[in-house]
């Protein structure tokens, strides 16, 4: 019988070689683009 806690913690391992852990290039640029922090922070 296989444990749930150790077979979550495998998986989260897994993913966690494979996944980026930070917002690709072209995701950043865009969301710089389209937010409104910028403009707010400049007004203040």
């Amino acid at each position: 019988m296989s444990n749930p806690k150790q077979d979550s913690r495998k998986m989260f391992l897994e993913l966690e070689k494979a996944a980026s852990k930070f917002w690709p290039t072209e995701l950043a640029e865009m969301e710089t683009e389209l937010s409104i922090m910028p403009l707010l922070l400049k007004t203040q």
